[in-house]
Order: structure tokens, then C-alpha cells, then sequence
């Protein structure tokens, strides 16, 4: 009777997101595991777009060795939660659309999920809203002045 592959399909963008989410995944998943099973992850590395703005003037080679270390930073981040949980990982560096990337990831390994731990940008823009406004980054601007319509009686004068 041999182990039975857990596969999970994990989506990461950020080096301390992707490690705490990932500790307390593969926390939950230990304490509910059966015995004589193996888990197995395919990390999928999602890099920030680049603007058109940024990339016309990088050479193609420039930026996809800017990809290349951009994964290389996330991948030393993870590493340690992924040994201190001894599970078997795979790295793909998304490059397209990651709909179609994860199904086939999911086809290609028999994937029982695919887990979103990809930093969450509604939750950054309501923490900053919470916090009011940053001064240094928006300054207020004066006021300018209220514009008043006329009325009727103000054009026929």
C-alpha cells in the first residue's frame, strides 16, 4: 500500500504574505491530514505587471531577467516554511493569462485545488483608507474657488 499525492496548485505574489498564509495553510492541512498522504505544491510565482511605459524601453531579455530574480527573491522567502513543513514543491513563473496557466497546471498534475495566496489590493486600499489620508504622499491642496452658477436673472443684466 503505497502514499496517496495531495496536490495543491498555489498562487503567490508576495514574499511575507505568501509565507504566513502558507505557514497557516500547511498548519491546518498537517492537523487534518490523513496518515499516508503526501502533500505536493505547484507555486505558481505571479510577478507585478510592468507598464507599457516601463517595458518599451527594457529590452525583452532585461526583463525577463528582472522575472527570473523577482522569483528568485519569493522562492528564498517561502523556502523555510516549505522545509519546516517537509513538502514537495514545484515553481512555475506565470507568463500570460493565469486562468489558462492554472488549468492546465491543474490538468497537467491532478490538482485537487487551486489556493489564491496572492496579496489582497482591495484589502491594502481599505487599510489606507482607514488610516485617513497620508499627508507626505497627498498633500492637500488649496481650495478652489466654488464655482456658482448664474442664474437667469444674472444673464439678462
Amino acid at each position: 500500500m503505497g502514499t496517496q499525492l495531495d496536490t495543491l496548485v498555489v498562487l503567490l505574489d508576495d514574499g511575507p504574505t505568501a509565507q504566513a498564509m502558507l505557514s497557516d495553510l500547511l498548519s491546518q492541512r498537517t492537523g487534518t491530514a490523513q496518515p499516508m498522504r503526501t502533500l505536493h505544491l505547484v507555486l505558481v510565482a505571479c510577478p507585478p505587471r510592468m507598464t507599457h511605459r516601463m517595458s518599451k524601453w527594457l529590452s525583452h531579455r532585461t526583463r525577463e531577467g528582472w522575472r527570473q530574480r523577482w522569483q528568485t527573491r519569493l522562492h528564498e522567502a517561502v523556502q523555510p516554511v516549505l522545509q519546516q513543513a517537509r513538502v514537495r514543491s514545484n515553481w512555475v513563473l506565470a507568463d500570460g493569462p493565469l486562468h489558462e496557466l492554472t488549468q492546465r497546471l491543474k490538468e497537467q498534475h491532478q490538482a485537487q485545488s487551486i489556493v489564491d495566496l496572492r496579496r489582497s489590493r482591495l484589502s491594502d486600499t481599505i487599510d489606507d483608507a482607514a488610516d485617513g489620508p497620508d499627508e507626505s504622499r497627498h498633500p492637500t491642496a488649496p481650495e478652489a474657488p466654488s464655482r456658482q452658477s448664474r442664474s437667469d436673472s444674472d444673464l439678462n443684466n
